[in-house]
């Protein structure tokens, strides 16, 4: 718009310029006898309006778009601190029970690859209406011949009444002591307790590998 109001100004100036010192231009252009005088009020007057309304509209289209940016900072400002409150919220409730925590919390996948040196894609929250135990699941990058992931190690998470059954084959204690209660059972999944929760593990890995990653999974648990 402003563009357009300046064209319209300089065409205007020059069309007045032009009829007080050659009036004889527009009486070929427009077919009628043109003088000093007449170019003078006619183009002096459009140059007049088009000066007036390129004051007006310019400045009205500046103040439109100078509230425009006000307006969206503040919604932006609400909107951030909205955000801002819900994490405070969750972040409080994921602290104030046990039952808030996801499987995947309490071992990261940095903390997987620093114990199996391998890359692993990120870890996978598995969830079922009939599963009692919160199950995260990590998996290599890397495939066997078959397809499969090199590696796969599935972390179960049990929350206060949830492990009413232990297993009932024979138990191995950990070399390391983990939390109040730590050991192996006969088909090799890990069992260890903190309290009233429990978590076990099992994958294609060794019980060395399986206790290290125990010992960083219970440092998460609550």
């Amino acid at each position: 718009m402003a563009v357009f109001w300046s064209l319209m100004f300089l065409l205007s100036l020059g069309c007045l310029i032009l009829g007080l010192i050659r009036p004889s231009v527009f009486s070929t252009l427009f077919r009628t006898n043109f003088t000093r005088k007449k170019a003078g009020v006619i183009f002096g007057v459009i140059f007049l309006v088009v000066l007036i309304l390129g004051a007006v509209f310019p400045a009205e289209k500046e103040q439109t778009s100078s509230d425009e940016p006000a307006k969206t900072t503040s919604a932006n400002t609400a909107t951030a601190s909205t955000a801002a409150a819900n994490t405070t919220t969750e972040e409080k409730s994921a602290g104030s029970s046990s039952s808030d925590v996801l499987a995947c919390n309490l071992l990261t996948k940095a903390e997987v690859e620093s114990v199996m040196a391998e890359t692993f894609k990120e870890p996978t929250e598995v969830t079922g209406e009939f599963m009692p135990a919160k199950t995260c699941v990590y998996e290599t990058v890397a495939q066997d011949p078959l397809g499969d992931p090199k590696i796969k190690i599935t972390l179960q998470y049990y929350t206060a009444g949830t492990f009413t059954n232990r297993p009932a084959d024979k138990q191995t204690p950990t070399v390391t002591k983990i939390g109040d209660n730590s050991y192996f059972s006969e088909s090799g999944i890990l069992f260890l307790n903190k309290g009233d929760t429990l978590i076990n593990m099992v994958g294609n890995i060794t019980y060395v590998q399986e206790e290290e990653l125990g010992k960083k999974a219970f440092q998460h648990m609550p």
